[in-house]
């Protein structure tokens, strides 16, 4: 799983985390299949996941595509795997 880029800032809530655990998995899959993977080019995919699996924020809603990049999967909460 992709970790946080410090290990000085609190655990992140357990939503969050499961959305990095899928993005992490995601973006493997496609590198594995020989793409280059952005964080831009998972968002749709990862906000439809959130959708599909009931995955919300601690505000009860379904995240945006745009909310996981600001605040799950920016650079300072998430590392994508190598």
């Amino acid at each position: 799983m992709g970790m946080r880029a410090t290990g000085t800032e609190p655990d992140l809530p357990q939503w969050m985390t499961k959305v990095q655990a899928e993005a992490s998995a995601h973006w493997r899959s496609l590198r594995q299949s020989g793409a280059d993977p952005t964080i831009h080019s998972i968002l749709a995919r990862m906000a439809q996941w959130c959708r599909d699996n009931d995955v919300r924020t601690d505000r009860n809603i379904h995240p945006s595509g745009n909310y996981l990049r600001m605040h799950v999967l920016a650079r300072k909460h998430w590392t994508p795997p190598a």
